[in-house]
């Protein structure tokens, strides 16, 4: 059902609507068994500013509503007639102006809505989502889908002109005093919608000092709904993402709201992270960079490069190098091959990852899982693949460097590469890390 009236939503600390019933799309996951309260989507995928440019969006915006009904002639699910109808009685007179098709002047916030011409300075609503994403380094898909989530305007067909001024949920409260406004008008803009949603949502991962962070990474107590007496549970935050989810929207779904997919639970039920999580996995795909337990290993060890950070990624399977692609990294191909895990001369390669640095570090004793875990902040992610060590005879030594500029390892077989590694991007060279196994012939 498409939502023209704000019921069903919830807000936290008058800044965002905390969950709402959008028109719902064919469930393609299995919400029950795949979200995951304290890892709804990692870092990497979170601030993937890059992972949509300007007419990516444009062209996503056109798919999900290849027909705008500008003239209201379809009939109204709302009741009421046709849609022209149902919008003349509620204040929104034709034509109706799809996102797709919206423009905005971000600084005067004059817009094209309702057939005006398309004002001086003014900038399509996918050029704006853009904009603010890159400003504050989150990724673009994130901003579609919490515009969506709250206010069902990506696939809406005939939005009104209110949706617009309340797109993110942002300064939006529903518990407000009789008579009072339902939102804050200095942010009754698309433009300062998407701007506060990316500022906030940016603020919020970096535990800005001087602001109100509701959650931040550790075990929390998060609430099903604002009812008190329906109660919550402790969720582990695994990182600052979904930290700012929670910030943003302050409720975790219960047992019968993941059963509903994208329907309705119970009385106890949200559904805004809910359906976060529901709309970019349909979208988008995987939130989280780790892979099943199908998934099956790779004999090679790939290695994938973001440019943006000079981050080095190294995974034996293939779904981790496509998540690490929507997170900015380019798959280089392979690095090295790992060798039998069943070998006697078998050694396990561990991966380690710090939420903080965002980086990941692969370690082969103990003695190190260790160190890393206790001082460096890092968390064990567990078995990345295996390698041989010591040496055996025809495995190829891989070799370990460090960067102390960069905080950053890199593990390399060729002198080439280790040459050019120290001479041009401040490497130091640390040692054979361990042995891969040849190239098959």
């Amino acid at each position: 059902m498409i939502r023209k009236s704000r019921k069903n939503t919830l807000v936290f600390l008058a800044i965002a609507l905390a969950f709402t019933l959008v028109p719902t799309p064919t469930w393609a996951a299995n919400p029950a068994a795949d979200f995951r309260a304290g890892r709804i989507i990692d870092n990497e995928v979170f601030t993937n500013k890059d992972a949509m440019n300007p007419q990516q969006i444009q062209a996503f915006l056109n798919s999900k509503v290849p027909i705008c009904d500008n003239g209201g002639t379809r009939s109204s699910e709302l009741g009421g007639g046709t849609r022209a109808q149902y919008g003349a009685a509620h204040g929104n007179p034709i034509p109706f102006t799809c996102l797709k098709e919206y423009w905005q002047n971000p600084t005067t916030g004059q817009d094209n809505y309702g057939g005006k011409a398309i004002p001086a300075g003014g900038r399509p609503a996918a050029q704006l989502i853009w904009d603010y994403a890159q400003q504050f380094t989150i990724n673009p898909q994130v901003l579609i889908v919490t515009l969506q989530k709250e206010n069902g305007m990506v696939t809406d067909e005939w939005p009104f002109a209110k949706q617009y001024r309340e797109a993110m949920g942002f300064g939006c409260p529903d518990n407000t005093a009789p008579g009072a406004p339902a939102c804050d008008p200095s942010y009754g803009s698309f433009s300062a919608q998407i701007y506060q949603a990316a500022r906030h949502f940016r603020g919020y991962m970096d535990n800005k000092p001087g602001w109100f962070v509701p959650y931040t990474p550790g075990t929390r107590y998060i609430a099903w709904s604002p009812t008190s007496s329906c109660g919550g549970a402790n969720v582990n935050i695994e990182n600052s993402a979904t930290a700012a989810l929670y910030s943003y929207t302050p409720y975790q779904p219960n047992r019968a709201s993941l059963n509903a997919g994208y329907g309705t639970g119970d009385g106890c039920s949200s559904y805004g992270n809910r359906n976060f999580w529901n709309y970019f996995t349909d979208w988008f795909g995987r939130t989280t960079l780790d892979c099943s337990s199908s998934e099956v290993p790779y004999a090679e060890v790939m290695r994938s490069y973001n440019p943006q950070n000079y981050k080095h990624f190294y995974t034996a399977y293939v779904c981790e190098v496509n998540a690490m692609g929507r997170a900015g990294f380019a798959h280089e191909g392979t690095a090295f091959y790992q060798t039998n895990g069943a070998s006697p001369y078998a050694v396990v390669v561990h991966r380690l990852y710090n939420p903080s640095t965002q980086l990941h570090l692969w370690a082969t004793t103990q003695q190190e899982i260790n160190a890393a875990t206790q001082l460096g902040g890092y968390r064990y992610e567990g078995v990345a693949f295996y390698a041989v060590k010591p040496e055996v005879p025809g495995h190829v030594p891989v070799h370990r460097l460090y960067n102390p500029q960069t905080y950053q390892h890199i593990w390399l077989t060729t002198q080439g590469e280790i040459n050019s590694a120290m001479q041009f991007s401040g490497y130091r060279y640390e040692g054979v890390a361990f042995y891969a196994a040849p190239p098959p012939r």
